[in-house]
């Protein structure tokens, strides 16, 4: 696990398709959240796979996402924050990230 917070709030990447350069500019720019590499997330077809969950909120999962998306992921983890059960209904301030939306699971 790399930057970790007492915060509910984790970013999980997968480290196997390349997401150790995503987690490093993500971190500093999340200090609520924990960021952690995962050996694996099984979208090997559409690197780099990142998930966004927390307690009692849905869990978001991400493909197809670069560094070059930063802002946009920090964008979406703002939103998620604000989110009291983690359903965001207009995802657009997020840029990209709607777009390299896999899906959504219920809490």
């Amino acid at each position: 696990m790399i930057y970790p917070t007492t915060m509910s709030h984790e970013v999980i990447i997968c480290e196997g398709c390349g997401g150790r350069d995503l987690a490093a500019a993500l971190g500093p720019l999340l200090p609520t959240y924990s960021v952690r590499l995962v050996a694996c997330m099984s979208v090997c077809s559409e690197p780099v796979t990142v998930a966004f969950k927390a307690n009692r909120k849905a869990t978001y999962l991400f493909s197809g996402v670069t560094a070059a998306d930063t802002a946009d992921a920090v964008a979406f983890a703002q939103l998620f924050s604000a989110a009291p059960d983690g359903w965001i209904t207009d995802a657009r301030p997020a840029g990209r990230m709607r777009f390299c939306l896999k899906g959504r699971i219920p809490d």
